[in-house]
């Protein structure tokens, strides 16, 4: 399941020398040599942001990754210097715009092998890199832990040697996935102490004593729990390892060796389902609200374990009639009552958990939640006295069903009455005033075969009734 994988890829000499120098670059804003590169704004130069930092985040929905580009000018060394020990150093900013190191933010720096500008570079004009010579940077134990002495011997040693070779690192993340990040200070940044800092031990050919061994750097990327054979034992931690041999010539061949980690990658999702749905989760399908973990493989062989959190929506779909009120049992949801003899029709306003019609008849309410929907069954409401007739013994339609024309017949009521005809859909398809007493003719022409409410209103009752039209 898990693989080890090799690359070597340079070889140095030089000479070992006595009496050791320091030279320490630490340069700010106008000397500093950084840039940011985002992969959500392509075409965008970053020259002169704060931050040396490597994440994949997101951006107005956009997943992105950044990176960011560091050179030192090693013109300060003397012609004849032999690099014996250099030691980069990062920052954290604690000033930046957003939150420092955050999630599984294992990244590397890489040596660029092609030229760039500070001033033009951007994501989609960065310079070339090669997967060799990398130094790992571990995940963070902290939000603002700082990387100090991070041994980078071996690349400015070659710079040293061949200074047209020097176009400096690149710190990306490791694995491509929200949300994680890196954020280390640069040298534009306001506080000079922070600043990349790297720090070279060097000594010059004037007092040669014997030859510097051959160099030999390697790479080898082994999943977490594994090891590799390095400096005479199995090795499980990452960062550099050195086996020294030596030649014929009694001249010694270091092998450097940069032992990357990978870290098993660990994601959680979540899904959401209705109550009678499946879904395929962990080899077979779901139904059940609970967690199902899944063991996958990376491209490198690695470990990959995704926690999938499934939530089943199941609504309530009974209600509960006290008196002439209505109230549906599920929770947390949005509410539309209907009224079943006017073929469920959504009633206007009903949209709370609890409803009081306003004349007898059946009623149900359709329930939604977290994507989710649901029908009570219907409920008969009666014993509803001034909403619904007043007095049945008062008001008539005659005939009913009915064809063209139906009789309103309203007795014990005088003055005004207004007469209004609504459709199944609760819109108002004829309304009319009258003066009791008096004969009250509707006109149903035009009108299509179906179930109608008719009201009159007095101004103190409503009565109302159903009318079938043929």
């Amino acid at each position: 399941m898990k693989g080890i994988f090799f690359s070597v890829i340079l070889i140095l000499s030089a000479i070992c020398l006595n009496g050791q120098m320091t030279l320490t670059l630490q340069p700010g804003p106008l000397t500093g040599i950084d840039a940011h590169l985002k992969e959500v704004e392509p075409n965008v130069v970053f020259d002169t942001t704060p931050d040396f930092i490597a994440y994949y985040w997101t951006f107005n929905g956009l997943s992105s990754e950044g990176r960011s580009l560091i050179r030192f000018d090693l013109s300060q060394l003397p012609s004849n210097a032999v690099v014996i020990d250099a030691k980069l150093s990062l920052y954290h900013n604690p000033t930046g715009s957003s939150a420092g190191h955050y999630g599984v933010n294992e990244s590397v720096l890489k040596m660029v092998t092609s030229p760039w500008s500070e001033s033009t570079v951007t994501w989609a004009t960065q310079p070339l890199t090669t997967n060799y010579l990398i130094d790992t940077l571990e995940t963070s134990t902290t939000a603002t832990q700082n990387y100090l002495n991070i041994d980078v011997t071996p690349q400015v040693s070659q710079w040293c040697q061949n200074p047209s070779s020097n176009y400096g690192w690149m710190i990306e993340p490791v694995i491509k996935s929200t949300y994680r990040s890196m954020k280390f200070a640069s040298s534009d940044n306001s506080n000079s102490a922070i600043r990349p800092k790297l720090v070279i031990t060097y000594d010059t050919l004037s007092n040669p004593v014997v030859p510097c061994p051959n160099y030999t750097f390697n790479q080898i990327t082994i999943c977490e729990g594994d090891s590799a054979l390095l400096q005479g034992a199995y090795q499980k931690t990452a960062g550099l390892y050195f086996d020294t041999l030596t030649n014929v010539s009694n001249q010694d061949s270091i092998k450097v060796t940069a032992l990357h980690t990978i870290m098993p990658y660990v994601g959680v999702k979540t899904f959401h389902i209705c109550h009678g749905d499946s879904i395929w989760l962990a080899g077979a399908y779901q139904t059940v609200t609970g967690f199902y973990i899944e063991y996958l493989s990376t491209i490198l062989g690695c470990d990959s374990i995704i926690h999938n959190q499934l939530e089943v929506t199941k609504l309530d779909n009974t209600t509960t009639l006290n008196g002439i009120v209505l109230s549906a049992n599920q929770s947390g949801a949005t509410y539309q009552w209907v009224d079943c003899e006017l073929g469920m029709t959504p009633i206007a306003g009903a949209t709370q958990q609890t409803y009081t019609p306003s004349i007898n008849g059946s009623y149900a309410v359709i329930i939604q939640k977290n994507g989710c929907i649901a029908i009570s069954p219907c409920t008969h409401v009666s014993g509803i006295k001034v909403q619904e007739n007043g007095n049945n013994d008062h008001f008539n339609l005659i005939p009913n069903p009915a064809d063209e024309t139906v009789n309103v017949l309203l007795t014990g009521e005088t003055g005004s009455v207004v007469i209004e005809v609504y459709n199944a859909d609760g819109q108002l398809v004829y309304t009319n005033s009258y003066i009791l007493p008096g004969s009250i003719k509707v006109n149903l022409t035009g009108m299509s075969s179906g179930v109608y409410l008719i009201r009159a209103n007095t101004g103190e009752k409503i009565y109302s009734q159903r009318l079938v039209k043929r």
